[in-house]
């Protein structure tokens, strides 16, 4: 069926991929917003907060990341743990992803356009 193999070959990709990416990502929470740069290592994701409910931080809240950066790359135990935990949210990403081909009916709908 053309989704188990849209699944197959999309898991496949995300395995063999080394790709490392650096990206500002936004977070949206009732009451808060948070806006963090974020760069992905071999060894993990390394994020910062740059800017706090619509804000720029202030000089010692810039301090403080870097200080927090400092102590993630100083101490490989903590950089090991959130490795750890993003590992495991990546197989249940693949888990969900590998569960859409059987999880729903696909119908064949045919063809749009001159062939």
């Amino acid at each position: 069926m053309l989704v188990s193999e849209m699944v197959t070959n999309e898991l496949r990709a995300q395995q063999e991929d080394q790709t490392r990416w650096m990206y500002v990502s936004r977070e949206q929470q009732p009451g808060s917003a948070l806006t963090k740069e974020v760069i992905e290592t071999r060894e993990g994701m390394l994020s910062r907060i740059i800017v706090e409910d619509h804000h720029p931080l202030t000089s010692r809240q810039q301090q403080q990341q870097y200080q927090h950066l400092q102590h993630v790359i100083q101490n490989p135990s903590e950089l090991k743990k959130q490795k750890k935990e993003q590992e495991h949210d990546k197989q249940r990403e693949q888990q969900l992803l590998a569960m859409m081909a059987d999880g729903f009916l696909y119908e064949y709908e045919g063809n749009e356009g001159k062939h």
